[in-house]
């Protein structure tokens, strides 16, 4: 009888970003984790180099790294923020009002996004908390905004990721829909992931000038 076909254990790369984050936080050296954790330097050295590594290894290295105050996961441990919030702005711009649905697998249930301003005065400012408000803000920002064509959307970006977190900043050609701008706006976005999913955004902008492209818009508006 043949031998039954042996399937390779899968590897994950590491976020090595977040691993050296939370060991530094506890205070411990590569030695230190090495020991908690029951594998050796030279395993710990790689994953923090991102390498990849067996998803028990991950796990253990997760449990170890957990606190009472903090639970890590293994989602954390192989999750790319940056890779994820690339592929959420880009969404906006490319998918618009399908956004919501092309980025909603790595959205938490439970997520918050805040957006700047004075609600009365910008239609999606506010708190937004849950996966239904969240879904509610999209089809409001793209009610009241629209994408202008024949952009490079995303060289106007940059990204620079901490650990969970993601930091995304530039300027924006978005407008209010039929009146484009003038000059982008510059925006800023602190977006951060949990076990996996981006639960947090706040978003920031020049709200005196989001407040002036709204108005006018408002005003050329036949009476």
């Amino acid at each position: 009888m043949d031998e039954p076909h042996l399937i390779p254990a899968r590897s994950w790369p590491c976020n090595k970003e977040l691993l050296i984050q939370l060991r530094k936080q506890k205070g411990w050296t590569q030695t230190d984790l090495a020991r908690i954790s029951g594998y050796s330097e030279r395993l710990i050295s790689k994953a923090e180099s991102g390498g990849s590594l067996s998803q028990a290894a991950l796990e253990v290295l997760a449990e170890a790294l957990s606190s009472p105050e903090q639970l890590i996961r293994f989602e954390d441990l192989t999750c790319d923020p940056l890779k994820l919030s690339r592929e959420f702005i880009q969404a906006l711009y490319v998918h618009k009002k399908s956004a919501f649905e092309k980025v909603r697998y790595f959205l938490d249930d439970d997520a918050v996004f805040k957006m700047a301003g004075d609600p009365q005065v910008i239609p999606f400012a506010g708190e937004h908390r849950g996966i239904v408000a969240i879904e509610r803000l999209f089809h409001i920002f793209f009610s009241v905004l629209e994408v202008p064509p024949d952009i490079d959307h995303m060289s106007n970006f940059e990204f620079i990721s901490r650990g969970n977190e993601v930091i995304v900043w530039g300027v924006s050609w978005l407008h209010p829909v039929g009146h484009p701008l003038d000059k982008p706006m510059p925006f800023s976005n602190l977006i951060r992931f949990r076990h996996g999913k981006l639960f947090f955004l706040d978003d920031h902008f020049d709200t005196d000038q989001a407040k002036r492209v709204v108005e006018a818009a408002k005003n050329s508006l036949p009476n």
